[in-house]
């Protein structure tokens, strides 16, 4: 998967939508990934 966006993964499921909501869903996603990060990183520290 690399450094691709996750959006651009499903951007087929997105081709309805306005820039505005696919920037929100892209916000969205980023920031559950930061989350996900941080839960490991202290699931590390153990």
């Amino acid at each position: 998967m690399g450094n691709v966006p996750v959006a651009a993964h499903i951007d087929g499921d997105f081709e309805d939508l306005s820039d505005e909501e696919r920037q929100e869903i892209n916000d969205y996603i980023e920031f559950k990934k930061a989350q996900f990060k941080k839960r490991k990183e202290n699931e590390n520290k153990d």
